[in-house]
């Protein structure tokens, strides 16, 4: 997933909502350890957002250094599905992300119809916040290709902790515990929120956004084939 840049990602951002889903989403954390039998935590903003594991360990390998290790932290998200591509909006310190959010104000912003750049001003730092969240918190994430993997309101979430591992490649190893206390409830009622004012069915408009993927990624292809044909 890319840190959102709005010159890159103009035409996701100039897009239109066609649907909000609760996601599971996945946070890197580098710690190291320091003075005293300490540690610190090392966030790496927005590029620590994942829409999946896999892509969440390969940023920790690609992370490493001497004394440090990884903490992947399972979280709901928001996702701002559009045309051209999804949004994914996290607050991941909470226990119930986004319970923090003025849903009465957000929800006149963060509307099907609405500008993917407007639902990123609602969920970012500058955002309708009754309790204001820790600015570590809120991350944002761009993927045109992401695969949506969508949560509930009983959703259970993991932490991942990265161990040492033998062998030539020296690749991470990772623990699995559970988050007990994390869940989907605040981010589900938002979505929920903004899909039935719409009129929209979960499932209809995840249906409609893997076949626009599938044409972004025809579209890709085909363009990569014409500019390889010029250029050879």
């Amino acid at each position: 997933m890319q840190p959102v840049r709005f010159s890159e990602h103009a035409k996701v951002f100039n897009s239109t909502i066609i649907g909000v889903v609760p996601v599971l989403a996945y946070v890197t954390v580098r710690h190291r350890n320091a003075w005293h039998s300490t540690e610190s935590r090392r966030y790496q903003g927005d590029s620590a957002l994942e829409a999946s594991l896999a892509f969440a360990k390969l940023n920790a390998e690609d992370w490493r250094q001497r004394g440090s290790w990884f903490s992947i932290i399972e979280t709901p998200a928001l996702a701002l599905l559009s045309r051209e591509g999804a949004l994914y909006c996290a607050d991941f310190h909470r226990d119930a992300p986004f319970s923090g959010l003025d849903a009465d104000n957000a929800l006149r912003a963060l509307r099907v119809g609405e500008t993917v750049a407007a639902g990123a001003r609602v969920l970012g730092v500058s955002g309708t916040w009754q309790t204001q969240p820790n600015e570590h918190s809120l991350l944002q994430g761009v993927d045109p290709f992401c695969d949506i993997q969508p949560v509930a309101r009983e959703s259970t979430f993991d932490r991942h902790s990265s161990i040492p591992q033998a062998g030539p490649r020296k690749i991470l190893g990772w623990t699995v515990s559970p988050r007990a206390n994390v869940r989907a409830t605040s981010a589900s009622l938002i979505a929920d929120a903004v899909m039935s004012e719409a009129g929209l069915e979960r499932d209809d408009v995840l249906r409609k956004y893997e076949l626009l993927k599938d044409a972004r990624t025809e579209r890709m292809l085909t363009d990569f084939l014409r500019e390889h044909g010029e250029s050879s």
